[in-house]
Parts: C-alpha cells; structure tokens; sequence
C-alpha cells in the first residue's frame, strides 16, 4: 500500500503544483523545476525504490549543523543512485522560529563580508504569523550576488512567503551540490497535509490516525488556533510526521531533538495499524564544521557581532558546490543507513 500512496499521492500533486508559484510561463516552470516538482523530478520520485525524507523549516538560513542533513542524504544517493530525497518543507512556522530566524537572510556580499536582508517583523503582535499566511516576499536581485542573486529572483516566483523562502532554500542547495538533479524534491507540508485530510475520507487506517489528531488552522491575523479536521492546515507534531508514511517506509533524516520526541511519533504511527509501513527515524551525527570551513578573523567577528552561526549559504558563496569538496560522512553510517532503506 505504501507505494501506492505515494503514486496517489504524487499524481495528486501534479495538479496542484501550479499553485506554489506566479508569474510567467517561464518563471514558474523554472520555479518548479528549481523544487523538484517538474514531470521529470516527480516521475523519479514515484519510481523510486528508496526514499529519504527530511523536514526543514521554510528559511533562506540553514545554520550550522542543521546543514548536515540534506549534506548526509547527498551523501547516501552518491552511494546509492536508487534513493530519492525529498525535503518535506514547514511552512506553518513563524517568526519566533529561533532556529532557523525566516525573519531575515544572513548572506555573504560581492566582497564577502556579511549582510542582512530583514524579510517581517518580530514585534510581538505579528511574531507568530505563520509564514504561509503572508505574501511573497520581494527582493530586488541586484541587491546581492553569485547564486544568492539567482535565488532571490526565484523568491518572486512563490505564490506566498513560505513558498518564497522554499525557493531560497533550493536554489542555494542545488548551488551547494546538496540537492542532486531530479533526485531532490521540497514539498510544503501543508500539501502533504491536504493530501492526507483528503485520504482520511477514503481510507480507514488514516481515518483513524486523524481522528486522534489536534488540528490547528491559521486565524484571520494568522495564528495557528485549534480547529476540526477539514478545516485544519496543519495538525501536531505527531501526526503530521506519522502522515509522512504516505512515501512508502521512509527514513526521516534529524537530529537528536528528533529522537527525543520519537516515541509520541511512534504512538501516532501505530494507528495507522500493520497495512502502513511507518516513518523510520535515523539520527545524523554532528559534524565539525570549524574544520571543514575554517572562519576567517573578520567574519567570524561579525557572526558572533550578529548572534547567529555560520550557514550553508555562506558555505555556497565561499566554497561553491562544497558537497563535493571531500567525504565528511563516516562511511559505516552511510552503510547503516542503506541497510536501514533496504529493510523494507
């Protein structure tokens, strides 16, 4: 079955696509190709025997070890070509989102000195907008430079600001080598989600997880408030990640915070019952990012200056396609990792 929903499930996306993006005819399929979502990307992705799933926030700033997940699921397609990764993206994420700041871009300038693109507000009554409730974010692409121009540009493209910064994100990893060509798509959440409300309707065991799901719905100023099953956006923690079996026994790539709430995942995913193989999690171990990118005086006074770590779109500007540079993942991880994608 699982397979099968993920056919369902992107034959459904296909339809719905054009909504990630405005403009031109050329913009937008420029747009969908830079997600993944383009016929060729998606056909990979319905094809494949092996699926790799991870979930970062909607931001133009991958800080710090947070880029070692999509850098580990290049790594495995490298040793494996039959994986598919596909970065199911948070867009219901606000501006309190300290981790991941959607409510500025960090990049480096044609001199290479660091510069800040401020994108909302933090005042306290706007701080917990959730980002797909806003408007496209508009930069003006001679405000920047390198891959950072390109992807500005593509940011006009989204049809919201969630859209907008997952066009960020994706140029910058496909600039970095961290997202192989029609073997990487970004799907927002809140498809996924859709998609699932609409199975539930039709399909018992996802009835029955969702029945036990606490849902939440943005409100006319854009706060997420509870709310009944059919008018949800998103619903918890848990069960959105258990939702995520629609791909056919993914492992989802994380951290340790991910393991730490493991269990509540778990207990959601055991109400899908034995037809629906569940989410598998495997941590990604820290990597010693001062090593592979030695920061000069100069900017890492400014890093410290701004209270924030040093991200994979710096990475970018200095290094280029950094990927590639050397094999930074220990190469019994990947083994495990692929042992743990075969186990099917």
């Amino acid at each position: 079955m699982p397979e099968n929903l993920r056919h369902e499930f992107i034959d459904w996306l296909k339809t719905r696509r054009t909504d990630l993006v405005r403009g031109s005819s050329e913009d937008s399929a420029d747009a969908l190709e830079c997600l993944g979502l383009d016929d060729a990307t998606l056909a990979a992705a319905r094809s494949a025997s092996k699926i790799v799933l991870s979930t970062p926030h909607a931001s133009p700033n991958v800080f710090g070890q947070r880029m070692r997940v999509g850098w580990a699921a290049a790594a495995m397609q490298g040793f494996l070509p039959e994986v598919h990764h596909i970065r199911v993206v948070l867009t219901h994420t606000n501006m309190s989102d300290l981790g991941w700041r959607p409510y500025a871009w960090w990049t480096l300038d044609v001199d290479n000195q660091l510069q800040v693109t401020k994108i909302f507000s933090r005042n306290k009554k706007r701080k917990h907008t959730v980002l797909c409730t806003l408007p496209t974010l508009e930069l003006d692409p001679l405000d920047f430079s390198g891959t950072d121009a390109s992807a500005a540009k593509r940011a006009r493209v989204g049809s919201d600001l969630s859209r907008s910064l997952m066009l960020l994100m994706a140029s910058i990893e496909r600039a970095a080598g961290l997202a192989l060509p029609e073997r990487t798509c970004y799907i927002p959440l809140d498809l996924v989600l859709e998609f699932v409300r609409e199975l539930g309707d039709r399909n018992p065991a996802f009835d029955h997880m969702l029945r036990r799901a606490h849902g939440r719905k943005p409100n006319p100023e854009g706060r997420l408030v509870p709310a009944g099953r059919a008018q949800s956006l998103v619903f918890d923690n848990a069960s959105n990640l258990a939702s995520l079996a629609i791909f056919g026994a993914p492992v989802l790539l994380g951290g340790a915070k991910m393991l730490g709430y493991w269990s509540e995942v778990a207990s959601a995913s055991r109400l899908l019952g034995g037809e629906v193989r569940p989410v598998r999690p495997f941590l990604i171990p820290e990597l010693d990012l001062s090593a592979l990118f030695p920061l000069r005086a100069e900017l890492s006074a400014a890093l410290n200056a701004a209270g924030i770590e040093y991200s994979q779109g710096m990475a970018t500007s200095e290094y280029g396609q950094f990927a590639h540079m050397r094999k930074v993942f220990d190469p019994l991880l990947l083994d495990r990792l692929s042992a743990l994608l075969t186990d099917r």
